[in-house]
């Protein structure tokens, strides 16, 4: 499940774990088999999946690789998922 509203990057998911994003402020919290945690207003976090995430201080761009890839742009509802299908959301 993943709801992504135009212009904001509010989304919530739930692979087996549960994941959810205010508009504006990296806040975050998910545990997918390994923890993540972040702050608002300083996308800090920590990742124990077995894959890969990055992210730029100002910015919620990250990728992901959990058995399939996904991809944010900062300020913009885009993303691109694959994890046995694939979605794509546009601003």
């Amino acid at each position: 499940m993943k709801a992504s509203v135009a212009g904001e990057p509010h989304w919530h998911e739930n692979l087996s774990g549960t994941r959810t994003s205010v508009a504006r402020e990296p806040q975050w919290h998910e545990s997918l088999g390994g923890t993540r945690a972040s702050v608002a207003g300083e996308p800090r976090w920590q990742e124990s999946l077995s894959g890969t995430r990055a992210s730029v201080a100002g910015e919620p761009q990250w990728h992901e690789s959990l058995g399939g890839t996904r991809a944010s742009v900062a300020r913009e509802s885009q993303w691109h998922e694959s994890l046995s299908v694939r979605r794509a959301s546009v601003a």
